[in-house]
């Protein structure tokens, strides 16, 4: 269980640098009228309060979007198979040492996917 969720963890950490560029760029090109040269321009992106804005408001919302399937199959599944795997392969002496493996995957996921994103 561990791996599994170190690898959604480091990938999820992965591509979030480059959705954000991409965000940018493209509420750039439609704010600007497809103008390129202004758009390529990285740094501007940090100065133009109204780019960050529409990107904040497209990254919350793509985000809802994204949500709204993975609820109907998490309470299906999650209900049916997280505490059961939880508490019937592991013994009671080991719970503990396998939520804080669990814990660990989770941070270390996060941490190395954002390492190796490609960001500053």
């Amino acid at each position: 269980m561990e791996i599994p969720l170190f690898l959604y963890m480091l990938t999820s950490f992965l591509k979030y640098p480059v959705f954000q560029n991409l965000m940018y760029e493209k509420v750039c090109l439609a704010r600007y009228a497809q103008d390129f040269s202004l758009c390529t321009n990285v740094s501007a992106y940090y100065a133009d309060k109204t780019i960050q804005a529409d990107a904040n408001h497209f990254y919350f919302l793509s985000s809802i979007v994204l949500v709204l399937p993975s609820l109907f199959s998490t309470l299906a599944l999650g209900a049916a198979t997280t505490l059961s795997y939880g508490v019937k392969t592991t013994s009671t002496s080991r719970r503990s040492i396998r939520i804080a493996g669990i814990e660990g995957a989770i941070g270390l996921g996060g941490t190395i996917g954002y390492a190796t994103s490609g960001t500053d």
